[in-house]
């Protein structure tokens, strides 16, 4: 667990604590988005990872404003995971009759520049 690898010790049992408080809470609100368990615990990391550098932020906050942050912080990561994983459809340019390559994500279409500029308004029907 990333938690574990916290050098400041009063921050590692921050974490810790926020960790067993708000776990099932932010697992929730993950799966309820990509719907994948596996999916779901990493994503689940991810999160963690991402609050330990707002831990002075954390524990300025009342326990009201820290679960709407985790909750936002969660459901970004979700979106932001669906988002960038998202398939994408083959379809062929009328103009050019050539079939498109098939990519898996839009990551794998950033750095295809000549793609986006003539067919992204296509891929995405």
């Amino acid at each position: 667990m990333i938690i574990l690898a916290i050098e400041n010790e009063g921050d590692r049992e921050f974490m810790m604590w926020l960790y067993t408080q708000f776990h099932a809470l932010l697992y929730s609100e993950i799966r309820k988005i990509v719907r994948n368990d596996w999916d779901t615990e990493d994503l689940l990391q991810n999160v963690l990872e991402k609050l330990i550098d707002k831990i002075p932020k954390l524990r300025e906050m009342d326990r009201k404003g820290m679960i709407n942050y985790l909750i936002t912080a969660a459901k970004n990561t979700a979106y932001n995971f669906q988002r960038d994983t998202k398939p994408f459809k083959i379809v062929v340019s009328s103009t050019s009759e050539k079939l498109l390559p098939a990519y898996k994500s839009r990551k794998q279409l950033a750095g295809r520049s000549w793609l986006r500029k003539n067919y992204l308004s296509m891929l995405f029907l």
